[in-house]
């Protein structure tokens, strides 16, 4: 059975990108971002890669701008429930995707499955600009405008390749695009993210973490609230229901629970997976 199989459990994981679902079997690939020879290693070593073919592969999930050790693309999803591989990839703050090495590192990775399987693009950009936080930091500290600046620059480039990636996707064969952020993030009122949202037609998804499992240090319910914009409107439906009933009493998100919000919840992953295969399923039998 493919569940069974030796490439099953095995992780391709490589210092600027990883994928599950396939076998490493070259190793010593190079760290060093500034190596000149750099892309030769990282070529030579993904024609040694074996892949699954395409037939046991379930779909390809590609989250843009996230942590090493993230939900989405956690192990647990790399098999679906008929036993089919999903191919996992992480673009992390190692790959980074504001370089031209960034992008050929990420489009290479996609290449293999453009127009021959379902890809789901997951973003999140870093939304340090959009923080409220921002306008204590505009008063307060003497250095705001060069960081404004750079993190104005950083977010201008991170979404334009993003969008890139995007373009593809949505072209490709069933593919579909969910971005998300904090929902009072005011980066949703850029003219470039309101664009996106206008050209790709993306619905609206506003959820609760304390409806999703999300907890503090004390185990108590925090409500972080999400919003979630996608060219898949089925995930209205997935998450009806997960805005705050009202029930509960909220953990104030401060001091060490901050960090505890970064990561989503596995009752919000195991969702969205749920819903990405069964979009996949639903192609198939048609």
């Amino acid at each position: 059975e493919i569940r069974n199989c030796d490439w099953s459990s095995d992780v391709c994981s490589s210092d600027l990108i990883q994928v599950a679902g396939c076998r490493r079997v070259s190793e010593g690939m190079s760290s060093d971002l500034n190596s000149p020879n750099y892309h030769e290693v990282y070529d030579e070593a993904c024609e040694e890669l074996w892949r699954p073919p395409s037939e046991a592969i379930s779909y390809v999930f590609v989250e843009y701008c996230c942590e090493p050790d993230s939900h989405l693309c956690d192990e647990k999803y790399r098999i679906d429930l008929e036993g089919k591989a999903v191919v996992l990839i992480r673009l992390t703050e190692l790959t980074d995707m504001t370089s031209q090495r960034g992008m050929v590192v990420a489009l290479e990775s996609l290449e293999p499955y453009i127009d021959v399987l379902p890809i789901f693009l997951w973003g999140s950009l870093p939304c340090t600009l959009g923080s409220t936080f921002q306008h204590i930091n505009k008063k307060k500290s003497p250095n705001w405008t060069a960081r404004k600046d750079f993190l104005s620059n950083q977010f201008e480039r991170l979404f334009e390749n993003f969008m890139t990636l995007a373009d593809i996707v949505v072209k490709s064969k069933s593919g579909h695009v969910i971005y998300e952020w904090p929902s009072g993030c005011s980066l949703w009122q850029n003219p470039l993210v309101e664009d996106m949202v206008r050209s790709f037609g993306m619905s609206v998804v506003d959820i609760h973490g304390c409806m999703l499992g999300l907890t503090s240090l004390e185990g108590n319910p925090m409500k972080k609230p999400w919003t979630l914009k996608t060219t898949m409107s089925q995930l209205q439906e997935v998450f009806r229901g997960d805005l705050c009933d009202g029930s509960h009493e909220h953990q104030v998100i401060q001091g060490k629970n901050t960090s505890r919000t970064s990561i989503y919840p596995w009752t919000t992953t195991d969702k969205v997976h749920q819903r990405s295969e069964e979009h996949t399923s639903e192609l198939q039998s048609q």
